[in-house]
């Protein structure tokens, strides 16, 4: 089997990858504005002296909302976006790792080594591949980051109280996230899906030169 690299960027389909996140950004994109429309047709309902029968049958009875369409709501599918582009990489970087494992005939696979989700991928990538990513690395600690928050709301539905100091840390100097009402819940900003997509974006990016710069050459078979 050929294992001539540069050729590796379209044998691990980045570019294909990057076609498919720019497909998902316009998903994302239409439903934050969904989220505002939303939260627009209720106000008027609520504060409109004559709302239109179209909003009487849509909200009927119900003027107890509010603080719902603008927190609890958008908070739910925000995060929900935002999961959904978390399991994105993560499922494209196992996808990466065993292309990686194939080609380059490793007996090792993704699987086989300690831990999980993102950063398992990541050292795989790393360790077993041997791909050089120090010149993404600061991208590669914001993913982290975010992928903490995520973590939270798919184990503990958003609320921060068993967060640790760093995530807590992380949280309140990020200009995307918040932490809202009693329960302590983590606020996903309108611009934080934005955000982590052009994180993903940066990433890719930044690993398709990574990979062109890729010998594989003298790299261990294990």
């Amino acid at each position: 089997m050929s294992k001539s690299l540069p050729e590796l960027t379209a044998f691990l389909s980045i570019k294909f990858v990057l076609n498919d996140l720019k497909d998902n950004k316009h998903y994302a994109e239409k439903l934050e504005l969904l989220i505002q429309e939303e939260d627009k047709r209720y106000h008027e309902f609520v504060y409109e002296d004559n709302p239109s029968k179209e909003l009487l049958d849509r909200y009927e009875g119900r003027y107890d909302l509010g603080y719902s369409y603008k927190k609890d709501f958008p908070n739910f599918q925000r995060s929900s976006l935002l999961i959904f582009f978390d399991t994105f990489l993560e499922y494209r970087l196992n996808n990466l790792c065993e292309l990686c494992a194939k080609r380059l005939e490793k007996k090792i696979r993704v699987k086989d080594i300690h831990g999980n989700g993102i950063p398992r991928a990541i050292n795989y990538l790393e360790k077993v591949i041997e791909l050089d990513l120090t010149s993404i690395e600061k991208i590669l600690e914001e993913i982290f980051s975010i992928h903490a928050i995520r973590n939270c709301f798919v184990h503990n539905t958003g609320f921060s109280e068993k967060l640790d100091q760093n995530t807590l840390t992380y949280i309140e100097k990020s200009e995307h996230l918040g932490i809202y009402g009693f329960g302590k819940v983590i606020e996903v900003k309108e611009t934080l899906v934005p955000y982590y997509i052009q994180l993903l974006f940066n990433f890719y990016n930044g690993l398709i030169k990574v990979v062109k710069n890729f010998n594989y050459k003298n790299r261990k078979k294990v």
